[in-house]
């Protein structure tokens, strides 16, 4: 059961990480020629990637498996004497840092996008005047 809720978490990590990707390829790039079947295949290997790693984290590694806690509706890991927690070392911190900082590249590149656009349609016409006086 446990490693369910691994796999989810793994699960959300990527997608993240993969809809910011599709975003900034869409409108920072403009490859607007993506394609259901390319959002499909990635979404099969999300699953099957993260499917793989919950049952490496929980099963395989030999220290810290991920138990509920149920008064604080979180999750945590037990710790088996002075193993370290290779779960988190191999998978979870190095997520966590990869989306982290894939989300916050391309949401950067999205908005200063943004912004040159607006910098440079908005000051041919005074299309953005007229609508910041209904706002």
């Amino acid at each position: 059961m446990n490693w369910g809720l691994l796999a989810g978490w793994y699960v959300t990590s990527f997608t993240l990480a993969f809809i910011a990707l599709t975003r900034f390829s869409v409108i920072v790039l403009n490859w607007s020629n993506l394609s259901f079947w390319v959002a499909a295949y990635a979404m099969v290997a999300i699953y099957s990637v993260s499917w793989a790693m919950s049952v490496v984290a929980q099963f395989v590694f030999p220290c810290c498996q991920m138990v509920m806690h149920p008064f604080n509706y979180g999750y945590g890991y037990v710790e088996i004497g002075n193993l370290t927690n290779t779960s988190n070392s191999y998978f979870d911190f190095p997520l966590n840092n990869a989306v982290s900082a894939i989300t916050l590249g391309c949401y950067t590149m999205i908005i200063l996008k943004l912004i040159y656009m607006r910098q440079r349609h908005g000051s041919k016409n005074g299309q953005l005047k007229g609508a910041k006086e209904y706002t």
